[in-house]
């Protein structure tokens, strides 16, 4: 008797059908998260920095070292050749009007995969297929790429940490900022939040203003810096030190956080900024702790940013006088050096730019 083929119908049509849908519903909502990403403010940058061969239980294996550059924040992942080939693979089937040939992905070997000939060849390769990828990955919407990287794992745990938030809590003036003031801002929750880790978020923001370049309002910037009834801006923040163990690398990452968004280099709004800084009331530009920064004869990180801060001020306000803000001779005195040197320095330039 000839069976009947309702089986293998069944089969055929669950994997086909069913599990083709249930693929399309997770990759919609994958890309569903992923949307900001896809947008042109945004950007994914990933380069492959080193690589290292390890022992696992039984089994010898090289990884590659990938760093992941995000306007937010940047990071390191590990990734086997293995994966990089299930990724090409898959970009391969899914985005075929792309011409991965051109980034020449580097062969499986059956042997020789540990000389290290071939270590670096796949390095330059895998490095080059990573760069096609980033230039890529928004027109097409290619989640597996920003799965590869991780981003989400790490977005996750900058949730857990309090350490990104994307919707910053400024209800009171929501609808007069612009997205670059929102992204910015959220920053400053993030200060107020994570007291202890004030260190690794100046340079979190740091990098994602460097890079991104934002263009900020004047409302933004001045919430930035004198904060508003609920959260301290950075003026009551970047001065802040640890008394009990005299450590002045907070407020050193804090204070030169400030000197760059003065910094015309650094920051193309910088007028605004300078304007904004140098109109600081007196008392809370006392919130900066001058006097604490600058004292001493040992190295500080703070000290250079705490000079150049006061200087900047003191050019804004030249009625105002430094022993209003700097209480010993000392002090005064290692003020008035520094500034004397500066002016020296200046003038050089200048003479040195004539010629």
């Amino acid at each position: 008797m000839m069976s009947h083929p309702v089986g293998k119908s069944f089969s055929e049509f669950f994997e086909t059908v069913v599990l083709q849908s249930e693929q399309d519903i997770i990759t919609a909502q994958t890309r569903e998260y992923y949307a900001d990403f896809f947008n042109p403010k945004y950007f994914v940058r990933a380069d492959i920095l080193s690589s290292k061969t390890l022992q696992g239980v039984g089994e010898k294996f090289t990884v590659y070292v990938i760093q992941i550059e995000l306007p937010f924040t940047k990071y390191t992942i590990e990734k086997r050749y293995n994966l990089f080939f299930d990724l090409y693979k898959k970009i391969e089937t899914q985005y075929k009007n792309l011409d991965l040939q051109s980034t020449t992905f580097p062969a499986k070997k059956i042997f020789g995969s540990f000389a290290q000939t071939t270590i670096e060849h796949r390095k330059l390769h895998l490095n080059k297929f990573l760069h096609f990828l980033s230039e890529h990955y928004k027109k097409e919407e290619m989640v597996e790429f920003l799965e590869f990287l991780e981003i989400k794992k790490r977005l996750e745990m900058m949730k857990r940490n309090q350490m990104y938030d994307p919707i910053p809590k400024f209800a009171d003036n929501a609808e007069k900022f612009s997205l670059d003031d929102q992204q910015a801002l959220t920053y400053l929750t993030l200060f107020n939040k994570k007291p202890k880790v004030l260190s690794n978020s100046f340079k979190e923001f740091e990098y994602f203003f460097i890079e991104k370049r934002p263009k900020l309002s004047k409302i933004a910037i001045k919430k930035l810096f004198y904060g508003d009834d609920q959260l301290n801006g950075l003026i009551h923040i970047c001065g802040r030190f640890d008394v009990k163990s005299d450590s002045h690398l907070t407020c050193g990452s804090g204070l030169n956080l400030i000197v760059k968004l003065l910094d015309y280099e650094y920051n193309k709004e910088a007028e605004f900024y300078n304007q904004i800084f140098g109109s600081t009331n007196y008392r809370d530009i006392m919130c900066l702790y001058f006097e604490e920064h600058i004292k001493g004869k040992g190295f500080k990180p703070c000290k250079v940013a705490a000079l150049k801060l006061l200087y900047i001020f003191m050019n804004h306000n030249p009625n105002m006088s430094i022993s209003s803000i700097l209480q010993s001779e000392e002090t005064i005195q290692e003020y008035e050096t520094w500034k004397t040197q500066q002016s020296t320095t200046s003038i050089k330039a200048e003479n040195y730019n004539k010629i």
